[in-house]
């Protein structure tokens, strides 16, 4: 049945039906009980063919049905939305219409309504005539006293295919993800296998050139042992350096975090890197700043301002100097600066400096090294709690900034 061919207070129902339906509604919103009030006043009351009229122009569809499904009354735009014409509403019961998944919960909201609750937001889909799926999305009212149900309704089976499809990407992505995951796991475990085996031999080799170097050797034999011996340690330390980054990706590294006396710590990565520094005619500078401490591992921060003292040495000039300070800034937080002379960092590839194994176009300058000290300093930090960061200006120098947290000196030290 259709409103075209007859008004809502003339559906052949009991008069109770027009008045719920449209011809007692508000003329702008609010109850009955406002438009009797209304009409006290002297307002003239709203002729129920423009109410009818006003549905006929509603984008929304409107329909009045019983508890058992049948409807009553309905708008155009439920005929436009389900493709079905006015004789073929006019015999069907609705919940025959509803999607077999979506009875259920369809079912479920009917207790609500009874109670005298509204329905706002719910979806179901309902079969087309074209045999596809509509999602409505419905705003419901009950009348339990007249046994019917009130409902707005709108098509939003774009939305609801949007939203399905961008789960499904959400779904594949997480997938994926956890994919990744999974072989980066592995990859570390492997890594840090080989790492392990590697060591041990190496550790021999490192020993009995020691052993050599001990005995009397001609002047070939002697640069021979120490070439041994420098490559060596070089590449134990590529490999202590792997096993960490392994260890960390795969969440087995240990940190005892505790106060830290920073410029003990610094002072220490000072004294391994000034045989280098010495080695390439680079003076190495402490700026001394307050008596702070940091919570961190102290022995993976002194690896740390090594490998950043190592870099500002062997990216630098001959002449050239390498500074270390510190001071406390705000919100608690120290801050460790390591600055150099050097060559800089073009910013071209500034965003990769602290990707593993890249050495930004320095393999061939002839500076040792294997691009993973950064890398590892890096997940040292953040393993911390704290960060790291830089600043360069090519062919003036670089400055590296190492931030954490300010912590209490222990009662010991303070007395």
């Amino acid at each position: 049945m259709n409103l075209r061919e007859q008004l809502p207070g003339d559906l052949g129902c009991e008069p109770h039906l027009g008045a719920h339906a449209l011809a007692d509604a508000p003329p702008s919103g609010g109850s009955a009980g406002s438009r009797t009030s209304a009409r006290a006043c002297g307002t003239p009351a709203v002729p129920s063919v423009f109410l009818g009229e006003f549905a006929l122009l509603s984008a929304e569809m409107l329909c009045v049905q019983t508890f058992e499904g049948e409807l009553v009354w309905w708008n155009q735009a439920l005929e436009d939305a389900l493709g079905y014409s006015t004789a073929e509403l006019d015999c069907v019961n609705v919940g025959r219409l509803i999607h077999p998944e979506d009875l259920e919960p369809t079912l479920a909201e009917l207790p609500k309504l009874l109670l005298g609750g509204q329905t706002v937001g719910f979806v179901n889909r309902y079969r087309a005539k074209d045999g596809a799926w509509r999602a409505i999305e419905w705003t419901a009212r009950a009348a339990p006293e007249d046994c019917l149900v009130y409902s707005a309704g709108r098509d939003v089976s774009a939305r609801v295919e949007a939203e399905q499809s961008l789960g499904e990407q959400s779904r594949r992505l997480q997938l994926a993800y956890e994919r990744m995951e999974r072989e980066s796991r592995r990859k570390s475990e492997f890594l840090s296998r080989v790492s392990h085996e590697l060591r041990t031999p190496l550790n021999s080799v490192i020993g009995f050139a020691q052993l050599l170097q001990m005995d009397s050797l001609l002047p070939g034999q002697a640069n021979a042992v120490d070439h041994i011996l420098r490559a060596g340690r070089h590449l134990l330390s590529l490999i202590e350096d792997l096993i960490d980054i392994g260890g960390i990706e795969a969440g087995g590294l240990e940190l005892s975090l505790e106060p830290v006396d920073v410029a003990s710590v610094v002072e220490e990565a000072m004294s391994i890197t000034r045989p280098l520094a010495a080695q390439a005619s680079v003076a190495l500078e402490v700026r001394p700043g307050d008596g702070v401490w940091v919570l961190a591992d102290r022995q993976r921060l002194v690896q740390v301002l090594i490998n950043l003292l190592s870099n500002a040495v062997k990216y630098n000039v001959a002449g050239g100097a390498a500074e270390v300070g510190w001071a406390t800034g705000p919100r608690r937080r120290v801050s460790l600066v390591v600055s150099d002379t050097g060559i800089g960092i073009d910013p071209v590839v500034a965003s990769r400096v602290f990707e593993p194994f890249d050495r930004l176009g320095a393999e061939s300058s002839g500076v040792t090294g294997a691009g993973v000290g950064l890398s590892l300093s890096r997940q040292l930090v953040e393993a911390m709690g704290g960060t790291i960061g830089f600043s360069s200006l090519p062919g003036k120098g670089s400055v590296f900034r190492v931030n954490l947290e300010a912590a209490e000196a222990p009662l010991e030290a303070a007395g």
